[in-house]
């Protein structure tokens, strides 16, 4: 912890979904939070800080989850999902394409790869 507070402003924080609140408890609020599963469940986004925090989703992610956060402007990535890029393609938008192997957190660090 005490490594992830030094960091906090000299390095970009990014954490998978069941991180997020283990983190926030303790007063690390990351630069961006993954959220993938379908069924992640709300105990992940209790704390109100996580309206500070920019989301990265899919296709795939928990809708009870973002409906409970109520307004956010998420990252939008799509993962292993042809027929959702196609669908974003077709209205000009352009999709990353991005396969995680099954893992939020496979996923987490594909974006930050991407990212740079």
């Amino acid at each position: 912890m005490d490594v992830l507070k030094r960091a906090k402003g000299r390095a970009f924080i990014l954490c998978v979904d069941s991180a997020n609140a283990f983190l926030l408890d303790r007063d690390i609020i990351p630069d961006m939070v993954c959220t993938m599963d379908a069924k992640k469940g709300k105990k992940y986004f209790s704390n109100p800080k996580i309206k500070e925090v920019p989301l990265a989703i899919s296709n795939d992610t928990d809708m009870n989850v973002l409906n409970m956060m109520g307004e956010i402007h998420p990252f939008y990535m799509s993962v292993s999902s042809d027929y959702y890029e196609k669908l974003y393609g077709d209205q000009g938008a352009d999709i990353t394409y991005m396969e995680g192997g099954g893992s939020v957190a496979t996923i987490c660090f594909q974006m930050a790869v991407e990212l740079g």
